[in-house]
């Protein structure tokens, strides 16, 4: 027993004099670096902060706003490490986050508004001309006036979109390659079934209100 405890103490002490040796070694080194490791070096150190900035300022949700909703709705600014500060600067100035003397507050709806930015690039400049109130469509049937059209051509088609007042409701529609035209100020109304956390409808389920008969009827009664 005796015998076995002292290779152990014995390996474990050349082990740490290797290892003190190595990083003596790393201190002193006298060989310079190859321009080649240099350049990799530099590149990789380029390539590590322009993807900690990028994450700051994305227009989408990240890995930060993942640690972020950690911390809840209320933030405290005791401690937060200087990228989330970032990101809660850059979430304030694009309307998603106020801040106070010691606190950092998210607003209700800003990870819907940030998902939804990420599948959708045409969603927040809509999201903020409507002042806060446009919504995805989650599926469902909507019924309203079209507000707004967005159309692209062939290649960007997965960007097409209706802007719909249902009600009190203002609702993002997104639509695989929409072919109606001058449908706005017009009644649609939309049956795409129940689709989880939208799913684009198509041209299809788009269906036009002839309000026009029903308002001769209405005459002639």
């Amino acid at each position: 027993m005796q015998g076995q405890l002292k290779d152990i103490f014995s390996r474990k002490a050349e082990q740490e004099e290797n290892e003190k040796k190595h990083e003596d070694l790393y201190k002193t080194r006298k060989v310079p670096y190859k321009k080649d490791d240099m350049r990799l070096l530099e590149k990789l150190m380029k390539s590590y902060l322009q993807g900690k900035k990028g994450s700051v300022g994305q227009l989408r949700w990240t890995k930060l706003d993942d640690e972020l909703e950690k911390l809840g709705e209320k933030i405290s600014q005791r401690n937060l490490p200087p990228e989330l500060q970032g990101r809660l600067a850059h979430l304030k100035e694009i309307g998603l986050a106020d801040k106070s003397e010691n606190y950092w507050s998210l607003k209700k709806d800003w990870k819907n508004v940030l998902v939804s930015t990420g599948r959708y690039n045409t969603f927040f400049a809509e999201w903020q001309k409507s002042d806060s109130k446009l919504e995805l469509y989650s599926g469902g049937a909507v019924s309203g006036v079209v507000e707004g059209v967005i159309t692209f051509d062939k290649d960007e088609a997965w960007n097409d979109a209706l802007i719909v007042k249902d009600g009190e409701r203002l609702v993002y529609v997104p639509i695989w390659q929409l072919k109606k035209q001058n449908i706005v100020g017009k009644k649609v109304k939309i049956s795409g079934g129940d689709r989880a956390l939208s799913r684009q409808l198509k041209d299809k389920d788009i269906h036009v209100v002839d309000d026009t008969k029903r308002q001769n009827y209405k005459k002639r009664i």
